[in-house]
């Protein structure tokens, strides 16, 4: 073993798996970077905690013992573990597929300016659009058959068809039926 002192103080020693690094003068121990340019970065310790530092002493990745892993894009958080999975600050996105598996799978839209929220679930099959804020679903989707529970209406006015000249709806189940034709004859098959 080959040890290293600092103002009579222990710095450094090597041992079968390494080197350690001791800082008694202080609560913290940093490890400095270095190439041909000068100071590239470090690694940084605070009691059980310790990370990655920057060139510029900015953390790059911050781990605490038994709790979070903590990861920045120059000095902002993006990333955190935490118990119950991890939070990302800032877009998510992929160049594949993200996937999300589970028993009753969901992704939850929540708007921060107090308007409705909203999950996209898959239970047992059925696809829905559920409205959290009021505790509902909006649009279920079982394969087969598609029900709503709101009411659909064009973004714009005469503007948009129900079906084509090619695909026509089979049949239309009503209480009441209001049409107008205005500047047209009307026409019904018997």
């Amino acid at each position: 073993a080959c040890e290293l002192y600092h103002n009579h103080s222990k710095a450094l020693d090597t041992t079968a798996e390494g080197i350690r690094v001791f800082d008694s003068d202080a609560a913290n121990v940093q490890v400095e970077l270095h190439d041909s340019s000068g100071y590239t970065g470090g690694v940084y310790g605070v009691g059980t905690n310790f990370g990655l530092l920057d060139k510029s002493g900015n953390w790059k990745v911050k781990t605490y013992e038994n709790a979070q892993v903590e990861l920045y894009h120059h000095t902002t958080k993006t990333f955190e573990t935490a118990s119950y999975g991890v939070t990302v600050t800032g877009e998510l996105r992929s160049t594949d597929d993200i996937r999300i598996q589970s028993s009753y799978p969901r992704l939850y839209l929540t708007d921060t300016d107090n308007n409705n929220n909203y999950s996209l679930i898959n239970n047992n099959g059925n696809f829905l659009i559920y409205d959290d804020t009021n505790n509902g679903f909006r649009m279920r989707i079982d394969g087969t058959t598609g029900t709503a529970n709101m009411h659909w209406i064009p973004a714009a006015n005469n503007s948009y068809d129900l079906g084509s000249t090619s695909y026509r709806w089979r049949n239309i189940y009503t209480n009441d039926l209001h049409l107008s034709n205005e500047g047209h004859s009307n026409e019904v098959d018997g």
